[in-house]
């Protein structure tokens, strides 16, 4: 193996493992499953990558102790799916990866506002 190699791979490994810390967060079984439940009833199909976000979303909420901002998460990504979809973005790609993040914090920071 050459040297080339050797340093691209540490440096690979060691951006892997810094990021690790803050890509995985722990949700409880109970609130991944009344996630799961909730983005179904907001319309969001499971096997996508809406159903990924919203669960994501919807968990964190559920393991505050926050069941109304579950739902709010929820209904977020289901406006942000159909947004994104609207803008012809492919869905299954990285782009709409991107514009559905982009989109949900957009639609929660303005209905933060609207409070």
């Amino acid at each position: 193996m050459s040297r080339l190699n050797v340093i691209v791979l540490a440096v690979g490994g060691f951006a892997i493992a810094a990021s690790l810390p803050y890509a995985v967060q722990a949700q409880s079984g109970d609130a991944l499953a009344h996630a799961e439940a909730t983005c179904v009833e907001q319309g969001v199909g499971p096997r996508t990558i809406p159903f990924e976000a919203c669960v994501g979303r919807a968990a964190r909420a559920y393991d505050l102790g926050a069941p109304e901002a579950a739902t709010a998460e929820a209904h977020t990504v289901s406006d942000a799916s159909k947004a994104c979809l609207s803008n012809d973005v492919e869905p299954m790609t990285l782009d709409y990866r991107l514009c559905m993040a982009n989109e949900a914090d957009r639609l929660m920071a303005s209905r933060d506002d609207g409070r």
